[in-house]
C-alpha cells in the first residue's frame, strides 16, 4: 500500500498491485502536509495545516485521535518502527514524541530556534535524528529526551536525514550535497556530490535490497531553484 497527501485536503491509500484508490479521507478543512504508515498497516498519521496530527484506521476510515496539542505548524510526521510511538517536527523548531495508545505527549526535544523540516527514528526506535534550517544535525536519546550529538557542516537548510539499516550512519542531504555522518561520533565520513544546477536534493530513501557491497541507493528529487536563486 502507498498513502498520499496533498493540497486538496485529502488522505488517499491506494494499492500498488491493482493501481487504483482504496480509501479517501477527506475531512480536513486545510491542505494535508505529511503523512506516516505504521509498521503493521493498520494506521495512518497525517498531519494539516490546522495544527493537529490526526490518526486513522486503514480499514474503516474512521478517525481514532486528534493530538491538538500541537505548538505550531506540523512539518514531519512518522511512526516508531516498534508502532508504539509517533515523532513530529514543528516550525518552531520543537519536536515532540506522542505516545500512540494514548495519543499523549512523551518528550518535548528542545534545542532548536529554526523550522525541523524532518525527523526520523533509528530502526530500533531508541533514537531520533533530526535536520533543521539552521543547518545542523541533530541526534536524541527517545527516552531521556537529550541531544546525544550535532552534526555541524552544512552550508545551507537541511532537507532530509535518515539513519542507515545498522544505525551506524546517517544520511542527510542539504543544498546538492549528500552527506554521511558516523552516528556515534558525528564526525562526516563521505560526501556524495553531482547534482549542481539540477535543484537541491530534498528526499532521502534507502533500497530495501541486499547490496553487496552493504549500500544503499539514493531517491533523490531535486527541488528547482529560481533564476534570482530564492528557493522555492
Amino acid at each position: 500500500m502507498i498513502v498520499s497527501c496533498s493540497y486538496d485536503k485529502t488522505v488517499r491509500l491506494w494499492d500498488v498491485k491493482l493501481g487504483r484508490e482504496l480509501m479517501k479521507l477527506q475531512r480536513f478543512l486545510y491542505p494535508t502536509d505529511c503523512v506516516s504508515l505504521s509498521p503493521d498497516n493498520n494506521t495512518i498519521a497525517s498531519s494539516s495545516s490546522d495544527k493537529t496530527i490526526r490518526l486513522w484506521d486503514v480499514n474503516s476510515g474512521e478517525e481514532l485521535k486528534k493530538l491538538t496539542e500541537c505548538p505550531n505548524g506540523v512539518l514531519s510526521v512518522q511512526f516508531s518502527p516498534n508502532g508504539q510511538m509517533i515523532v513530529s517536527s514543528f516550525s518552531n523548531g520543537t519536536i515532540i514524541i506522542w505516545d500512540v495508545r494514548s495519543g499523549k505527549q512523551l518528550k518535548k526535544l528542545m534545542g532548536y530556534t529554526d523550522y525541523v523540516e524532518h525527523v526520523k527514528f533509528s530502526p530500533d526506535s531508541r533514537l531520533i535524528v533530526s535536520g533543521s534550517w539552521d543547518t545542523t544535525i541533530r541526534i536524541w536519546d527517545v527516552e531521556l529526551g537529550e541531544t546525544l550529538t550535532i552534526l555541524e557542516g552544512n552550508s545551507d537548510i537541511v532537507h532530509d536525514v535518515t539513519f542507515f539499516p545498522d544505525a551506524q550512519t546517517i544520511a542527510s542531504c542539504s543544498e546538492d550535497i549528500i552527506r554521511l555522518w558516523n552516528a556515534k561520533s558525528g564526525y562526516e565520513i563521505q560526501t556524495l556530490e553531482g547534482h549542481f544546477d539540477l535543484g537541491e536534493v530534498i528526499k532521502l530513501l534507502f533500497s530495501e535490497i541486499e547490496i553487496v557491497p552493504p549500500f544503499f541507493f539514493f531517491l533523490k528529487v531535486f527541488k528547482p531553484i529560481s533564476n534570482n536563486n530564492d528557493k522555492i
